[in-house]
């Protein structure tokens, strides 16, 4: 029997391994979309996979 739910976990974690955002979405989400809406309230560097900054994110995670 297939999930109708198949969920996806994105987490900000600090250096040293704590728990700061979460946000689940269903697998047909672009990766790239919860960035921007889990870094809402972040202050500090950020870091992740080169692959997954597109030019648009980049500069939307600069202003913030």
């Amino acid at each position: 029997m297939l999930c109708s739910f198949s969920p996806k976990l994105y987490l900000i974690i600090n250096d040293q391994g704590g728990i700061i955002s979460v946000k689940v979405t269903t697998i047909n989400v672009d990766d790239r979309k919860p960035v921007s809406e889990i870094v809402d309230e972040f202050c500090g560097c950020l870091y992740g996979d080169k692959g997954y900054i597109s030019g648009p994110l980049e500069r939307e995670l600069e202003v913030k």
